[in-house]
């Protein structure tokens, strides 16, 4: 302690303190600085349920002893504020809110534990979020108080250390995103301030005297939101995408297809094989048309209810064969469709839709054109 003495001085006094609201926030940013590097997370907490024991703080003695069960670690974001309100510091609304909620939070996560069981109601995602966001927040504010004070005391340079406490806390790259959307504000009413077109402004950033300080300050800020959204980017997860699982059968189920003829002596092939296939035989019994839709497409061929898609229009024939009967049981293989086909003497012409029904046999689907 001795040591701490001679490096940080002596612990901050609050007696007799007088000043408006300038040197209140400047004295609270200097005490918060000498806690953080003279205290530890025994004396935060130790300070914390000293404060919420005091007549001021309106804590219960359950909810004291809620606190006490909880883990030291969880008082370093308020032990020092408690402190400073037990020394005699006068109440500031930002720093009574963040205890509150500090402490709200420590003796839930305490009721959780005791209780073995999930605390009521239970927070959405975005809920966790929002309130993690919160917590981080209070640090931030604590870095741009910091800042105005550098700032304020004419420094060259500031120094917010904000990438080692990005890690050392392990901010997501969301929360940093938020965080930057958060600030930005700050920023733009910094950038207003400067433009001089505010009057309003003008007057709440007259204690800064002057531009040069202001722009100062506008720098810093820039700097700090250009941290986070570098820790954004460099961190943000690509989205995954969505792969959707293909059914040939539920692509399929509504074709219309004649499932076999007695006349010819021949059963339609199952209509899943024609998913992905790069040719397809059918024949039209009621006008003895025989049709080869042939695809070039990555994909072959699909079906869309009773229509045949994917299709080549310029290489997709039909011809008219006399005997059906002799010549379909031919038609195994590829080559020896090919070579059916050739044998074929009737006139060849284009497919002019890819329709099928009822009168329509399924007679072969070739995956490999070759």
């Amino acid at each position: 302690m001795n040591y701490q003495k001679k490096l940080y001085g002596e612990e901050p006094s609050w007696d007799q303190f007088e000043g408006n609201d300038d040197d209140l926030q400047s004295k609270i940013i200097r005490s918060v600085n000498w806690y953080r590097n003279t205290g530890s997370s025994k004396s935060y907490k130790k300070w914390t349920l000293d404060w919420m024991k005091s007549s001021d703080s309106h804590w219960t003695k359950e909810e004291v002893e809620l606190a006490r069960g909880s883990d030291k670690k969880n008082f370093n974001r308020i032990g020092h504020y408690c402190r400073l309100l037990s020394r005699g510091c006068p109440p500031e609304v930002n720093v009574l809110k963040t205890i509150r909620s500090e402490i709200e939070q420590i003796i839930a996560t305490t009721k959780q534990k005791k209780n073995d069981s999930p605390p009521t109601p239970r927070l959405s995602p975005a809920d966790r979020l929002k309130e993690s966001v919160n917590r981080l927040s209070c640090d931030i504010n604590v870095i741009m108080d910091s800042l105005h004070q550098s700032v304020m005391n004419g420094e060259k340079s500031f120094d917010a250390k904000l990438t080692g406490w990005l890690y050392t806390n392990k901010v997501s790259a969301k929360q940093a995103e938020l965080l930057c959307e958060m600030y930005t504000p700050v920023l733009d009413e910094v950038t207003l301030a400067l433009s001089g077109k505010d009057e309003q402004l003008n007057e709440a950033y007259e204690y800064l005297g002057g531009k040069r300080k202001l722009r100062r300050l506008q720098k810093g800020i820039e700097t700090i939101l250009g941290t986070l959204k570098d820790h954004y980017l460099k961190n943000q997860k690509p989205r995954k995408k969505r792969t959707v699982k293909f059914d040939p059968a539920k692509a399929v189920r509504k074709v219309n297809y004649m499932k076999s003829c007695d006349e010819l002596g021949i059963e339609s092939i199952d209509p899943k094989k024609i998913i992905g296939a790069k040719k397809l035989v059918v024949f039209n019994t009621k006008y003895r048309y025989l049709q080869v839709f042939e695809s070039t497409s990555h994909d072959g061929l699909m079906v869309k209810g009773t229509t045949i898609h994917n299709f080549d229009r310029d290489l997709s024939l039909m011809k008219t064969i006399r005997q059906p009967k002799s010549v379909l049981p031919k038609i195994k293989g590829i080559r020896s469709f090919n070579n059916t086909w050739s044998s074929i003497k009737t006139k060849e012409r284009k497919v002019s839709s890819g329709r099928i029904g009822q009168h329509t046999i399924l007679v072969q689907a070739y995956h490999d054109s070759n």
